[in-house]
């Protein structure tokens, strides 16, 4: 079983940085004039974070819609995407260490190593926590901890990655300046909606699934399953609670503020 889940893991790995290479590549190739060194890296890493989300989300449809039991039901695939999602966590790491070197190159190309990853901490430190208590928390829980319980609720919270891609099509757009396109709009509002269901919905719906489960009434599922679960999802509740308090802001000063016309260094300006 160890030999299986390296060789999936490795898979993992390759396959990561495979499409991150291959996006890089055709960028490189067809929208070189037109985007920097910058807008390449940060443009391919957020393709392939939203591929990992897609394979995430489809990996837990597959599990939730297989596990007719919620505790006790297994799918290969809980475990088999761990192994396999795991690389991605820390290729991540090094593709947003490459996107914040070209953004501040100007400043870090005259430091030294550790320099460089100071400030690459200290300015993703938020992102880099969420990449870091993945390998070292959840996917020891995920693998060993839960003694293969729960696999329906292990589907369930891959796809709650679903946001993923709405959250990096915003990014895309606001890195190649078409925050004055009413797509832009559309994504961000699609965003927040997207997140406020399967970032802070899910969680009740658990409870409801696991209430409907054990035949027992919602409020009494707090005291039914061990507290260490309550305490759990609450820690991974209140940061979505606070990502998506920043969304709502962000939100509510898009749209308050001046309106301008279309910016003529947009990237859709340049190519036309």
């Amino acid at each position: 079983m160890a030999i299986v889940n390296i060789v999936t893991a490795s898979t993992g790995l390759l396959f990561f940085i495979s499409c991150y290479l291959l996006t890089q590549k055709v960028l490189n190739k067809h929208f070189t004039a037109n985007l920097n060194k910058h807008d390449i890296a940060n443009v391919s890493e957020k393709i392939v974070c939203s591929i990992q989300a897609v394979c995430s989300c489809i990996a837990g449809f597959i599990i939730a819609r297989s596990c007719h039991d919620v505790i006790y039901d297994q799918h290969w695939l809980s475990n088999g995407y761990a192994c396999f999602a795991l690389p991605y966590f820390i290729f991540d790491c090094w593709a947003m260490y490459t996107t914040h070197y070209h953004e501040h190159q100007g400043i870090l190309k005259h430091k030294d190593v550790i320099n460089r990853l100071y400030h690459f901490v200290i300015n993703t430190k938020l992102l880099l926590i969420h990449h870091v208590v993945f390998p070292i928390i959840f996917f020891p829980i995920l693998m060993f901890i839960r003694g293969g319980k729960g696999d329906f609720f292990v589907g369930v919270f891959y796809m709650i990655e679903i946001t993923v891609p709405f959250i990096s099509a915003r990014q895309i757009m606001l890195q190649l300046k078409l925050t004055d396109y009413p797509s832009y709009s559309v994504v961000g509002l699609s965003m927040i909606a997207v997140f406020f269901i399967s970032r802070i919905l899910v969680f009740p719906y658990l409870y409801f699934c696991y209430a409907k489960y054990a035949k027992i009434s919602f409020l009494d599922v707090f005291t039914h399953i061990p507290v260490k679960c309550n305490i759990g999802c609450l820690a991974l509740l209140l940061p979505q609670i606070y990502w998506l308090s920043l969304m709502i802001k962000g939100a509510i000063k898009f749209f308050t503020k001046p309106k301008f016309k279309l910016n003529g260094s947009s990237f859709f300006n340049k190519i036309s």
